[in-house]
């Protein structure tokens, strides 16, 4: 069915040939995720769940209806990501809040969730944790959820965000254990922190221009851009990071491609000790882990 057949009706497509269409056209569009935006879009529109989209495909969508999943097609043939059109992403098993305000959470993360997570079920009193650059709290917030005796601080410099990620609290019902607060990394905060998370930009900034148009068109370009090696977010982070560590502790960051090695030697440079990187599921080094100095002593 054309897309011009589909506009001429008033109502009355079925929810399977608006999938059909949609995915047609998400396809002839390059899109290598066409099926799912499709029934992702389609979902939000209805209401519907995936498994409802197919028993209820006979049905047909008010013209409403419609007119909302072409739009929503429209908007993602210029490549907006489909977590933005629907408002929402999942994370570690729960549903988040996101806004153009807010970096979109990936699963690559979930590796610092389940390492700092780990540590936290080590300890023998409840976990108090930091986190730089929350964005939509994900990080944070997943944390919590997880291990219900923590507790945490979110810091982000963008009031904007902040209000997403309060959102998300809310709606997790962990506002008394997640407290967010505006402001420049770490700077001025006091401690200590049993945990301290971050996923800082680390993009280098000759290789903002590749990456995808989802990304670069539409993500906050302040979340991404690490300036010229995407470790000068890190280097502002560690010094206050070893102040506000406690000992016994952790400091957990996503590193990019590449990475590690440097990573490395910026956290050892600031007196952190048995620093170490963690493979993601695909054996790429994507989170360097650091633990206190020892008497103030930098590490050999």
């Amino acid at each position: 069915m054309t897309r011009d057949l589909l506009q001429n009706k008033a109502g009355g497509q079925t929810i399977r040939a608006a999938l059909a269409y949609g995915r047609s056209r998400l396809a002839g569009s390059g899109s290598r995720s066409s099926v799912l935006d499709a029934r992702v879009l389609l979902g939000h529109v209805t209401g519907l769940t995936r498994e409802e989209l197919i028993v209820e495909e006979g049905r047909e969508l008010s013209q409403a209806e419609w007119q909302r999943f072409d739009a929503l097609v429209e908007r993602r043939l210029a490549h907006e990501p489909v977590a933005y059109l629907v408002g929402e992403k999942e994370f570690f098993g729960l549903s988040f809040k996101v806004t153009s305000d807010t970096l979109i959470p990936r699963p690559d993360t979930e590796t610092l969730i389940e390492v700092a997570l780990g540590f936290c079920r080590e300890l023998t009193h409840p976990p108090r944790i930091l986190d730089l650059g929350t964005g939509s709290g994900a990080i944070l917030l997943a944390l919590l959820h997880a291990c219900p005796e923590a507790s945490g601080v979110g810091i982000d410099r963008s009031a904007l965000a902040l209000d997403v990620a309060r959102q998300n609290a809310r709606d997790l019902g962990l506002t008394e254990r997640a407290h967010f607060v505006q402001g420049n990394w770490a700077a001025g905060l006091d401690g200590p922190f049993d945990v301290i998370v971050t996923n800082p930009p680390y993009i280098n900034t000759a290789d903002m221009t590749d990456l995808m148009p989802d990304v670069v068109r539409f993500e906050p370009a302040g979340a991404l851009d690490g300036g010229p090696d995407g470790l000068d977010p890190l280097r502002l982070i560690a010094p206050d990071a070893v102040r506000l560590l406690s000992s016994p502790g952790l400091f957990c960051a996503e590193i990019g491609l590449g990475q590690a090695q440097a990573a490395k030697a910026v956290l050892k440079q600031e007196g952190f000790q048995a620093v170490k990187c963690v493979p993601d599921l695909n054996n790429i080094p994507r989170c360097v882990t650091a633990e206190p100095p020892i008497s103030g002593k930098m590490e050999a």
